[in-house]
């Protein structure tokens, strides 16, 4: 399951291009819980599960189906970075 997780979670976040530190912000944890997450080292609880799925614009079951690994829908892929493009957008113009 570590290894699904992990995966999917890299996938999800490479078709955003995030970068780890940017994801564990966005999911409120430590990017070092981030790193040791996507490196297999820890599980995760279901508040950070569903911290992290909710910041890649997905759903929590999502990043633990095996068939998602590598398999990112490319329109969903799309419109999460169009998403994330508008969150971005969105915070610049709050500062």
């Amino acid at each position: 399951m570590r290894k699904i997780l992990s995966q999917n979670i890299k996938n999800a976040r490479s078709a955003l291009h995030i970068t780890q530190a940017s994801l564990a912000a966005s999911a409120e944890i430590s990017v070092s819980h981030m790193v040791d997450i996507e490196l297999c080292r820890t599980w995760v609880s279901d508040k950070t599960l569903t911290n992290i799925a909710k910041a890649l614009n997905m759903e929590a079951y999502e990043l633990l189906t095996p068939e998602k690994t590598g398999k990112l829908d490319h329109q969903k892929a799309e419109n999460q970075v169009l998403r994330r493009t508008a969150e971005l957008i969105k915070a610049k113009k709050a500062f």
